[in-house]
């Protein structure tokens, strides 16, 4: 499947931790080693666990093992969590993106206000690419 996806022109590919019990990172990461500098990587941290930063870091060194890269571009919030602070969440994802082992972050559409009082029944959506 990666040969023919490869052969129609596909260089991006989207994986996650916990995708196929982390064998997709491991196959992708065995399957990309002759061509990386013309592959892009894009993986998730946090849907399992909290959005903290010991479980963001855990996850992510996972992954970067499994895919055997140095670094993962683009990286993935899986999901915030109601019971982590913002502030924690996104220290550790610039922690990432400052050491060089993601160039990119993305975050989930999220709710404003998401981790304290919602304010009525009004919604407001807010995307965040870092």
């Amino acid at each position: 499947m990666y040969d023919a996806c490869r052969a129609a022109g596909v260089n991006h590919f989207d994986t996650a931790h916990i995708y196929t019990g982390g064998a997709s990172e491991t196959l992708l990461g065995q399957f990309i080693k002759a061509e990386r500098d013309d592959i892009n990587v894009a993986t998730k941290v946090a849907y399992t666990g909290a959005a903290g930063k010991e479980n963001i870091y855990a996850t992510f060194d996972v992954s970067q093992k499994r895919l055997q890269l140095d670094c993962i571009d683009p990286l993935y919030l899986h999901r915030f969590d109601a019971d982590t602070p913002l502030s924690e969440t996104f220290e550790a994802l610039a922690r990432l993106l400052q050491s060089g082992k993601s160039a990119t972050m993305v975050c989930p559409t999220m709710r404003h206000g998401n981790s304290s009082k919602r304010r009525g029944s009004q919604r407001l959506w807010v995307p965040a690419l870092i």
